[in-house]
């Protein structure tokens, strides 16, 4: 059983199920094994709590002894991933006896870590905080009320730490690689940006790393539907089956796939008088005059002709379809929008060979069933390609990286759920279920205890959600913050790490631009220098598409001969 303490009371019950015979008095020979971190459990959401991991010990232990079967339950305090720092400022921010409770519940107690990596050091470093301005007042009746300005706390905060990440690579800040067991300059793939929630501070990170040209892996989870290259394959769809759509083949031109760009656009539909539908007719009848709307018209040619076919091979010669500067349109996708695009790519394939599945053989059926379909897709980040990873702490359990960020840490986590709590029975015996009033303020006594016991549940788990967070890092982690003038709420990770701060006193320092620092300044090493590469220019025949296959024998239920 690993992560045994994020294990549900059900799933407790099926491991009962399944190894109750064990101890049944005869010597079966099989055996339970159980690794779990009560301070890691962070799934409350599925009634997982860091003292069930306890109890089953406990219950194990006694079923063991009962059976005549041994029992070994070894605590594993050493760590291999973090430094010394890391760990001893982990230890002393869950010091105080309600944060100890927090993580591993009213009977627990934290042993304090030990660190294996002896004489390899790290740090941590709590920025200031980024401070919300006044809302500029608006000019206009219909100017947006709820724009952000290009200087809001959330847009600097995103902007700094995609430069600041930039920076340290560029300048080769020094992290220790297991494999060599030595320090070597640290790349894009070596950082992890770990928020609680995908919210508006998620997206303008991305969006940051993005504009500063830092490779980002996107985000860990990939809801389809909101994605460009499937808003992008969708529009070709709607254009190749209804060619006089103007709006659904203005986006196809300004996509990836024919890449034109909004000059060219404007050029082509601008003129005046131009009426609905006249589109597709003015660049067949000017395609001639720019290079980009020759290659455009000659694509679209190709996918008008392919709309009679089986979605799959429509999409699939769209995507595969070499132009004459030798790239296809999923290279021109990936070129434009990065790796992240070809998991989009490939799952939009994934879906129309569903729809296929489900009978939809021709485009247009097809078309109607991925517009409909709401499809999220967990995406793997384990494997660090180059690339900054940003996630959620829940996503990322079981991950580490040598530099941690934290961007995410200056709100109280509220508690959240229906009106029907969990609360204890009066004879204190068990919990039972109680409909509380929809609003705290019409709260009777019972249902005021079960509001804030939910909270202080939600409040523990925070702590260990940022239990989890700290030792995801290998060597240095990072704090960052937004706020308004009150400062960060109290209860929050920000407010927890900067008392953990004023805590440690001697032992932290004021660095650069008021950045404090508890642990050792990072070493350098030199950046290695790509050398000039000369591309060697693709042979013809790699643009030239193969010709047809004389012998290919092609099977269909209507022709089975």
């Amino acid at each position: 059983i690993d992560e045994a303490q994020d294990t549900a009371p059900e799933q407790w019950a099926i491991v009962r199920a399944l190894t109750g015979e064990f101890y049944s008095g005869q010597t079966s020979g099989r055996t339970v094994f159980a690794v779990g971190d009560e301070k890691q459990s962070i799934y409350s959401f599925q009634g997982a709590r860091p003292e069930r991991l306890r109890q089953e010990r406990a219950d194990f232990l006694a079923l063991a002894e009962g059976a005549g079967e041994p029992f070994a339950g070894p605590e594993l305090n050493t760590s291999y991933r973090s430094t010394e720092e890391v760990l001893a400022f982990v230890d002393a921010v869950f010091a105080d006896p309600d944060r100890t409770r927090a993580l591993t519940g009213p009977q627990g107690d934290i042993a304090r870590h030990i660190p294996a990596r002896i004489g390899q050091h790290g740090a941590i470093d709590l920025w200031p905080l980024f401070l919300d301005e006044p809302a500029p007042e608006t000019d206009a009746w219909d100017d947006p009320v709820d724009q952000e300005s290009a200087g809001s706390a959330r847009k600097r905060l995103a902007r700094d730490l995609a430069r600041e990440i930039r920076r340290q690579v560029e300048s080769g800040l020094a992290v220790f690689d297991s494999r060599t067991r030595d320090l070597r300059p640290a790349g894009y793939g070596d950082y992890i940006v770990l928020v609680r929630r995908r919210d508006a501070t998620f997206e303008e990170i991305i969006r940051a790393l993005k504009t500063e040209g830092v490779p980002v892996a996107g985000a860990d989870r990939l809801k389809l539907s909101s994605h460009i290259v499937f808003d992008d394959l969708i529009a070709l769809a709607r254009f190749a089956l209804f060619p006089d759509d103007d709006l659904s083949l203005a986006e196809v031109l300004r996509s990836p796939l024919c890449d034109v760009d909004e000059d060219g656009l404007y050029a082509l539909a601008g003129r005046e008088n131009r009426k609905g539908g006249q589109l597709w007719r003015d660049l067949r009848d000017r395609a001639h005059e720019r290079p980009e709307w020759t290659r455009a018209r000659d694509m679209l040619q190709t996918v008008i002709a392919a709309r009679g076919g089986d979605p799959f091979a429509f999409f699939s010669q769209a995507l595969n379809r070499v132009d004459d500067t030798g790239r296809s349109g999923r290279a021109r996708i990936l070129a434009r929008l990065g790796r992240e695009a070809e998991e989009a790519i490939d799952e939009t394939l994934n879906q129309v060979l569903a729809a296929e599945n489900r009978g939809a053989i021709d485009l247009e059926t097809c078309l109607a069933q991925l517009e409909a379909a709401d499809v999220e897709v967990k995406r793997e980040l384990e494997g660090a390609r180059g690339e900054v990873r940003v996630m959620t702490v829940h996503g990322a359990k079981g991950l580490e990286a040598p530099i941690v960020i934290l961007p995410d840490t200056t709100m109280k986590a509220k508690a959240q759920g229906p009106s029907l709590m969990p609360a204890v029975t009066p004879e204190g015996e068990g919990e039972a279920w109680l409909m509380a009033p929809g609003s705290a303020k019409d709260d009777c006594p019972a249902s005021a205890d079960a509001r804030a016991a939910r909270q202080a549940r939600t409040d523990d788990e925070t702590l260990r959600l940022l239990y989890v967070a700290l030792t995801r890092a290998r060597d240095r982690v990072i704090v960052m913050g937004r706020a308004s003038s009150r400062g960060a709420e109290p209860g929050s990770w920000w407010s927890v790490i900067e008392e953990t701060f004023d805590r440690l006193g001697d032992q932290v320092r004021e660095v650069e631009n008021g950045v404090r620092r508890f642990g050792v300044d990072p070493e350098r090493r030199p950046v290695a220098t790509a050398q000039d590469r000369t591309t060697e220019p693709l042979p013809a025949w790699a643009a030239t598409p193969p010709p047809p296959d004389a012998a290919a024998r092609f099977a269909a239920p209507s022709r089975m001969e």
